[in-house]
């Protein structure tokens, strides 16, 4: 794994909802910057769960 793709989470975040491994979550009540920060903690866990995020 070498990066990952930020327009997937400025395109979820401009949709107001952020990712999680359970799936999508309305974020109406977020500002963007946090529910980019959500997708982002999302995607790290499930990747992780996976055994592709890097350990260090």
């Amino acid at each position: 794994m070498v990066g990952i793709d930020g327009n997937f989470f400025m395109k979820a975040a401009y949709y107001r909802e952020y990712w999680t491994r359970h799936g999508y979550y309305r974020a109406d009540d977020l500002p963007i910057t946090v529910t980019i920060e959500h997708s982002v903690h999302g995607i790290k866990h499930f990747w992780y769960h996976h055994n592709l995020w890097p350990t260090h």
